[in-house]
């Protein structure tokens, strides 16, 4: 059996884990989700370390799905290695904006109050 995929799976949530678990900033903005994400990866990786220590038969199916998760571990912990706390304020800017923006839309009946 090919393991391949496996393993670097394990070795990504492996990576994921450790990042999450260094982080010394607490204010990411999914920081909640990124939390539950490694509750899940830690119960998710004994059972593929028994995948590959069993030599268990896969097919492709298997290896499909382990390629794919493989793909959304890395990219989650690429944006965590990237997020910058900057990005997290201008994010929170624009959106206080957009909602006074909208706010202020339905207080004049749907119509838009441009001011110049």
């Amino acid at each position: 059996m090919d393991t391949t995929s496996v393993r670097c799976l394990v070795n990504s949530i492996s990576r994921f884990i450790h990042l999450v678990s260094c982080q010394a900033i607490k204010v990411a903005p999914v920081e909640k989700d990124y939390r539950n994400m490694v509750i899940v990866l830690k119960l998710l990786k004994p059972l593929l370390d028994d995948v590959i220590e069993c030599e268990i038969p896969s097919d492709d199916i298997l290896c499909k799905e382990c390629e794919e998760l493989d793909m959304l571990v890395n990219e989650a912990r690429e944006f965590m290695e990237n997020w910058c706390p900057k990005m997290s304020k201008i994010h929170r800017f624009i959106e206080e904006n957009l909602n006074d923006t909208l706010l202020g839309i339905s207080a004049n009946g749907g119509e838009a109050a441009i001011s110049l």
